[in-house]
């Protein structure tokens, strides 16, 4: 190997026209990207350029559960801010943090409008059922995915459950969401 430098993933380490892609690189576009932390190595004699990983980066990925906010909710759609995501019991590393909950997969049953379901401020498990470029698309239609923390529409006080329906101790307001079957059960610390 003639010469080394430290990369993330994403950053572009060589052209096509110059190396070949290696061992934890991705060729795209004829750009050669990382796709791992780690030392880049380039062998001039055989035109080659590999990664060496420093450290293992798991991406969110289909599968994983993510626990965001949600920030925006049309009638259709509802946006998420991604904090922490899982597979299993092993932690992903969030690159992507806008989440996209289409009205299809808010529940099994028929939702007219995504803003009966959520509201701003929500906070949500969901599970990844597809990653782009742009965002991770989520789905709560699992009865254990859904609304875990939601506060009061009229005094952002914490709403609590009482059977189906949540309830707002300060202002007595009542309010209605797509609720997982852990809400208020889970430490977001």
């Amino acid at each position: 190997m003639s010469k080394a430098k430290i990369v993330v993933p994403g950053e572009l380490v060589a052209v096509a026209e110059e190396y070949l892609s290696g061992e934890n690189t991705v060729e795209e576009d004829s750009s050669i990207k990382s796709a791992v932390y780690g030392l880049a190595e380039y062998d001039d004699s055989k035109k080659t350029v590999r990664v060496k990983a420093k450290r293992t980066i798991k991406p969110i990925c289909k599968g994983a559960i993510a626990i965001g906010e949600i920030i925006s909710v049309k009638p259709d759609v509802v946006l998420v801010c991604i904090n922490q995501a899982k597979r299993g019991n092993e932690k992903l590393t969030i690159f992507q943090s806008l989440g996209v909950i289409f009205i299809r997969n808010i529940k099994r049953a028929f939702v007219k409008d995504a803003r009966d379901e959520f509201r701003v401020g929500d906070i949500i498990k969901a599970e990844v059922v597809n990653v782009t470029p742009f965002a991770a698309e989520l789905s709560t239609v699992k009865p254990e995915h859904g609304v875990i923390k939601a506060f009061c529409s009229n005094c952002r006080h914490e709403l609590f459950l009482f059977g189906r329906t949540l309830r707002c101790l300060n202002c007595n307001n009542t309010e209605r969401r797509k609720i997982a079957l852990d809400y208020g059960k889970i430490n977001l610390g």
